[in-house]
């Protein structure tokens, strides 16, 4: 009953090579390829191999349950239909990533002391975050992003949209 969905899914993969993508994010990262399309399990791993690599011991915390409802912390507002002319599209892909190293907040660089004596950076809400100590999220985030220029470099000395191009997105 579904063959046609997978010839289709073959044919798209062909073009588009998905699952090499997702491959190669299980390969770098190490885990699972069903698990590769899991932000979470993503940002889990690349935390836990880079305290192994660094020989940091730091127990992790267990995730929270966040009760369902509304969306905690933004607002997300119902896009109105139709066909609009002079669309700008701006690109926030680093926004956070550069939000996180500036102010170095990772769950250990948070100050939990109101009087932190330590060097800190205070962001306008009051949260404090050590500023004498790298982050693992920074630590992180910057491999990530080194990493990410390096895929860059090579697909820029590629033709565009060549196989060998594909092969880095």
């Amino acid at each position: 009953y579904n063959i046609m969905d997978v010839i289709l899914t073959v044919k798209i993969d062909k073009i588009k090579h998905i699952l090499n993508f997702y491959e190669d994010v299980s390969l770098h990262v190490g885990i699972n390829i069903e698990d590769a399309t899991s932000n979470m399990k993503i940002v889990e791993a690349s935390i836990f191999h880079y305290l192994r690599k660094n020989n940091i011991n730091l127990v992790l915390p267990n995730k929270k349950k966040v009760e369902s409802g509304a969306d905690i912390g933004g607002f997300v507002r119902k896009p109105s239909s139709g066909l609009y002319e002079n669309v700008a599209v701006l690109d926030f892909t680093m926004e956070y990533p550069s939000i996180i190293n500036t102010f170095n907040i990772s769950p250990e660089t948070l100050c939990e002391d109101i009087n932190c004596k330590r060097e800190h950076i205070e962001l306008v809400n009051g949260t404090k975050y050590h500023k004498d100590v790298e982050g693992i999220y920074p630590a992180i985030l910057k491999e990530l992003t080194n990493f990410r220029k390096q895929i860059q470099s090579k697909m820029n000395e590629c033709e565009y949209n060549s196989v060998k191009y594909l092969s880095y997105w």
